[in-house]
């Protein structure tokens, strides 16, 4: 019986133990940390209008503007995590001359946003198809264009977070992805998808002091530059990023730092390639990248070319600082640049 009594006294103590350090712990399940799925909205078209659902349920009032339907995602969504896709994932979602704003108001705010499906608009003036304001944080999937020919059109605008992973954006000869966001608010990273323009556009403009990192992907310009720097803020291309263009123009590049601002000095690291490939592929004049002002660009891995013997792989006609490292290859003439 002694032996007996001092088992179940042990197991007694353990058992408590084991209580113990599930309370202390919270009794918490591994579940309990994931976050639940983002909510997926799908917004379709009828004529002129417009409606969302939420699995098969219209959200709001359908046959609404697409503004008055985006807000009423916002609402319904009460800031959790959401996905909107664009169009039945076959066609694509036309707004015709209208825009998408994602931006968050005082009493109604937006979790994480996921873009998909298609989506296009020709929308003109300095507007864009979708326009993202801080501090909404988006993540685009989506094929996103803007189709209008005026040189300040854009597919999208952004103060905010933008994380492109995927997708087609175009816009033919304005800009089509255009930050606008300020130093440790928001910025663009691209991962992967193709940010085209077919004409004298910009594929991706960096306008203020916020930052845009490409470590994937292709950004590509028909006839100038795919990259262009005027702010203040600094770009990183690393990784498996394409970067191409076949701009001819001896004053511009693939990559172009040419800033209007007047703030630019030696300290702001405008552009650093770690990795990737920076392309001009013209066989005439032409520079894969074009140095403009003030700033410094450093070149570490990576390889920057310029095809033909004409024009230049760096072109450096400012007095900032341009700066090789022994893992950058460089392929083609340089100009202004100390070996």
């Amino acid at each position: 019986m002694k032996k007996t009594s001092k088992v179940l006294g042990i197991t007694a103590i353990i058992a408590v133990i084991a209580l113990n350090a599930l309370l202390m712990t919270g009794c918490s399940s591994p579940d309990e940390d994931t976050p639940p799925p983002p909510i997926v909205y799908i917004i379709t078209k009828s004529e002129t209008t417009f409606t969302a659902t939420k699995s098969g349920t219209t959200v709001g009032t359908a046959n609404q503007t697409i503004q008055q339907i985006i807000d009423s995602i916002r609402t319904d969504a009460a800031g959790k995590n959401v996905t909107i896709q664009f169009g039945d994932g076959t066609t694509v979602l036309d707004l015709g001359t209208a825009s998408v704003e994602l931006k968050d108001i005082t009493d109604s705010t937006w979790g994480e946003i996921t873009l998909t499906g298609k989506i296009t608009s020709s929308v003109a003036g300095s507007n864009s198809t979708i326009s993202i304001s801080y501090p909404v944080s988006v993540t685009s999937r989506a094929d996103i264009a803007n189709t209008n020919t005026y040189y300040l059109a854009r597919a999208v605008y952004s103060t905010g977070t933008l994380n492109i992973t995927d997708g087609t954006l175009t816009n033919p000869a304005g800009y089509t992805v255009y930050n606008y966001s300020s130093a440790g608010n928001g910025g663009v990273t691209i991962t992967g998808g193709t940010i085209l323009s077919d004409s004298g556009g910009w594929p991706v403009y960096n306008s203020s002091s916020g930052t845009i990192t490409i470590s994937g992907g292709t950004v590509s310009s028909a006839s100038s530059a795919a990259l262009y720097l005027s702010g203040t803020g600094k770009v990183t291309v690393s990784g498996t990023a394409n970067i191409t263009s076949a701009a001819t123009s001896s004053t511009s590049g693939t990559i172009q730092s040419s800033s209007i601002s007047s703030n630019v000095t030696s300290a702001n690291v405008l552009l650093e390639m770690t990795g990737g490939t920076v392309t001009n592929t013209s066989t005439t004049t032409g520079n894969a990248i074009y140095h403009g002002n003030k700033g410094t660009i450093i070149f570490s891995g990576g390889t920057v070319s310029k095809a033909g013997t004409n024009g230049n792989a760096i072109y450096n006609n400012s007095t900032g600082v341009v700066t090789i490292g022994a893992g950058a290859t460089i392929t083609g003439n340089t100009y202004g640049v100390t070996p």
